[in-house]
Formats: C-alpha cells, structure tokens, sequence
C-alpha cells in the first residue's frame, strides 16, 4: 500500500537551514514533496515547531520544495507566529552545506514511509534524525544514536523530539554513521539486487 504514482512526479524537496539554531527537514528525491502532500506532515512539523520555539528564542525553521500547499503552510506559520522560511525548490547540489550546518532533520511524515532515503542522507552526514517509528525510517535511525523516534501523527511527540534535539544538540558518532553507510550503501544495495536476482533465475 502506497500513494498514488501520480504524486511521485517533478518535485525535490529539502528543508534546510542557516545561521543560529535551526531545523532541517527533508524528503527523497523524486519523491512527493512534504510542502506537496498533506501525508508528508509537513504542517504537523510547523505546530509542533510552535509548541517548542518560545524556549528557544534563535530556532528557525527552513523548509524547501514547492507544492499547492505551500501558501497554506505559510499561512500557519504565520498565525502560530513560527520563524519559517520557505526556500523553493532547490538542487540536490545546494544541499550539501545545509547538510553540514544544521543540528537536526526531521521527516513529520503521517504514511509509513517505506524508506527513506533522506534519512540515510543526513545520518552518512553525522546529522541526526527526527522520524517516524513506522516503516523503513524507523529501521533506518536508532533513537539516541543517530536520531529519534515519535508516533505517527503524534504532534506532542514530534514536538518532544524537537525539544530534545535543540536541548542536546550533537553529531552522530562516526562509527554509527559508517554502520549506516555500510548497510545502505551502493556496495550493499548492488550486492542485494544481485542475490535477489540469482533467485530468480534459479526458481523463475
């Protein structure tokens, strides 16, 4: 069970940030966008960013990617008086150095993501992750390693996630980035395709 193929079409998004404390948040490339589809949860993350910012005065909120909920995502932030920026699209190129200035990546997402592969991303990089403790995400981040876990949708949850990550600001250890790396990594996603492929042929 998934979305609709026709939400998987023409958008990157990532959400990033600059300067001070700030959030970054993400979704795969080629993937629905979080600012695109109401299942991304992109605007549990904004309330859920209300409920901590006034106890963290320098928290900012960047998200990139474009979609029809846009406009609305900027809207509440506004009424809930959340310091957001919203970027638009950005090339995966761009990236790179919000990957290495942020404290913390979140994926507010409502589905079970199957994977994801935006997480990988930010944990190969030493940035902690904020995800869901369902589907592929859940298995990708190790809570108080590489990041931590909320319910689905849970938005109190989400927002004690954010709290700690701004509390307890850190990098991943390297040695538990490199596990990552290793288990999700060309060498080992080749080295799969290969046995499944065997398989196949022996069974098919």
């Amino acid at each position: 069970m998934g979305l609709p193929l026709r939400s998987y079409w023409g958008i990157r998004s990532r959400r990033c940030g600059d300067g001070g404390k700030y959030l970054k948040v993400s979704t795969t490339k080629g993937r629905p966008a979080s600012i695109n589809l109401r299942e991304k949860g992109s605007d549990l993350l904004v309330r859920a960013f209300a409920a901590v910012a006034p106890d963290f005065p320098g928290a900012r909120l960047r998200l990139a990617g474009q979609g029809p909920l846009r406009r609305e995502l900027e809207g509440l932030a506004g009424s809930l008086g959340v310091a957001a920026d919203f970027l638009g699209f950005r090339d995966p190129v761009d990236l790179e150095p919000e990957y290495a200035r942020a404290w913390a990546l979140a994926v507010p997402s409502r589905w079970a993501e199957p994977l994801g592969l935006v997480a990988i991303e930010a944990v190969t990089r030493g940035l902690p992750a904020i995800v869901p403790s369902t589907g592929g995400l859940a298995e990708i981040v190790t809570p108080g390693t590489t990041g931590w876990h909320f319910t689905s949708a849970d938005e109190a949850q989400l927002a004690s996630c954010l709290r700690q990550a701004l509390t307890h600001p850190h990098s991943i250890p390297n040695a538990a980035a490199a596990e990552v790396r290793s288990r999700y990594g060309l060498t080992a996603h080749t080295a799969g395709l290969r046995r499944v492929l065997r398989a196949v042929c022996k069974f098919g």
